[in-house]
């Protein structure tokens, strides 16, 4: 007998089991949502009614709990609370309006407003190439039909597009000879090295692992894992020490990458000494 899913366990129910598992299952999703945007996704993606149930899930949870667990709550809470009456409203609009586009019409929107380095890095990483070359054509016929410093933007845009794509490209062809399977192998083996605990696990990691790592197909995968997690900053870190790797050695890219964090480490001590300074004249 083949196990059975939550989703069927549920459908199998009684309606009010039925009902509460989808209200636990909403609060679990809503206490999983990692910041303030993706929150206000979360909401756009609820209706009303599902959302007034929410709030009296987490209502009741927070009732039921203390201490950190009800602080994590409530900060949440308060954080929907908010969104639904600032900006849920504009964002319904928003994402009706883009229901009504055209795939092609929403790619074009997405690109016509997405930050031009992250943004953009995440629309090709997350775009097909089909998908991509329309997006192209329509980006030069809006060029064409606008002028001034919007035809400017959207040509640094198209841009840093193509700079991308291109990026992207070749890193494919860099890790094509490692098959599926290799690529997936490596980007595991970088995923570990940058979840390391400290830098000298880092260091001792990536020594250990230097003829994987420590090239052009270590390099081409984690620029591609960067492409697909543009926002996220320890990647983004680990680019330039991967490049330091490579142009210094091991040892010394991070003698000079420890110098690096002593100095900024040291800045902000004096930012912050300078501001408590301030703060009590």
């Amino acid at each position: 007998m083949q196990p059975s899913s939550p989703t069927n366990t549920a459908a199998m129910a009684a309606p009010g089991q039925a009902e509460i598992a989808a209200a636990q299952e909403r609060f679990q999703a809503f206490m999983h949502v990692p910041d303030q945007a993706a929150m206000l996704s979360f909401a756009v993606g609820e209706d009303e009614a599902g959302l007034d149930d929410l709030e009296r899930t987490a209502a009741a949870h927070l009732a039921a709990t203390e201490g950190d667990e009800a602080t994590a709550i409530r900060q949440r809470l308060d954080g929907l609370r908010r969104i639904r009456i600032e900006d849920l409203p504009a964002a319904r609009v928003v994402a009706a309006a883009m229901n009504a586009m055209s795939a092609d019409e929403r790619l074009l929107l997405i690109f016509e407003t997405a930050s031009e380095s992250a943004g953009l890095m995440g629309l090709v990483a997350g775009t097909a190439d089909e998908d991509l070359d329309r997006l192209e054509a329509a980006a030069e016929a809006r060029i064409a039909a606008v002028s001034g410093e919007e035809a400017a933007d959207l040509g640094r845009r198209l841009y840093a597009l193509r700079a991308w794509r291109a990026a992207a490209q070749a890193a494919r062809r860099t890790l094509a000879p490692l098959g599926d399977e290799g690529g997936r192998a490596l980007v595991a083996r970088l995923i570990a090295w940058i979840q390391t605990p400290d830098w000298d696990a880092s260091q001792a990691f990536i020594a250990a692992h230097a003829g994987e790592l420590v090239g052009e197909q270590g390099t081409a995968a984690l620029a591609l894992l960067r492409m697909n997690n543009p926002d996220n900053r320890d990647i983004e870190q680990h680019i330039g020490l991967l490049a330091a790797c490579r142009r210094l050695g091991i040892e010394a890219a991070y003698a000079e990458f420890g110098r690096q964090r002593a100095q900024e480490q040291a800045l902000e001590r004096l930012q912050h000494g300078s501001t408590v300074r301030s703060a009590t004249r």
